[in-house]
């Protein structure tokens, strides 16, 4: 538990884990001096704050419960990651502020609301139920943010993606592959 206070994870590197549950309802902040890893292995909730944008760096949570929210989620304009790492059913916590955020633990992730990947969105296992939800992939067409796609699928809902000129999407079920492309002009596609 996290009260009403902020923890900070110091200024040494750091690589932390958190065995069991974590329920922030005050502040939970990475520290600007140096890159840190937070692992929490059961569930993350809590009306309280995950600041992840000290000091510009590359800080990584690595969330492995199958209940995620956080009423409050803050990062840098730099590339802080939020990882979905277990193999079981997770629900994954919505923001306009994920920098990456990547599904590595397989099996299926719900979006909970309307969320933006401002960076990359890394898929290598397990699908992802948006929800009737929409997934935002970059934020202009100057900034269209990058797919880095292994395995796994997104379903119901939307996915919003920038483009500057050309894209390419791998569109299909595992019948068969679809791919489908748009080009002239920067936009979304939908």
């Amino acid at each position: 538990l996290i009260g009403a206070g902020t923890l900070d994870l110091g200024t040494v590197a750091t690589t932390a884990s958190v065995t069991g549950s974590a329920t922030v309802t005050g502040s939970l902040t990475f520290n600007g001096t140096t890159t840190k890893t937070l692992t929490i292995t059961g569930d993350l909730s809590g009306a309280g704050t995950i600041d992840m944008s000290g000091g510009s760096l590359l800080h990584v949570l690595d969330l492995g419960g199958a209940n995620n929210a956080i009423t409050v989620f803050t990062t840098a304009a730099v590339a802080s990651t939020v990882n979905y790492t277990s193999a079981s059913a997770q629900q994954i916590f919505s923001s306009a502020n994920y920098r990456n955020l990547t599904i590595s633990g397989g099996g299926l992730k719900t979006l909970q609301g309307n969320a933006t990947v401002n960076n990359t969105l890394t898929l290598t296992s397990g699908n992802v139920n948006l929800n009737t939800n929409t997934l935002t992939l970059g934020s202009s067409g100057p900034a269209p943010g990058t797919l880095s796609y292994t395995a796994g699928w997104l379903y119901n809902g939307s996915l919003k993606r920038w483009f500057e000129d050309e894209v390419t999407f791998a569109m299909g079920d595992p019948k068969g592959h679809f791919p489908m492309g748009a080009r002239n002009g920067a936009g979304t596609l939908n």
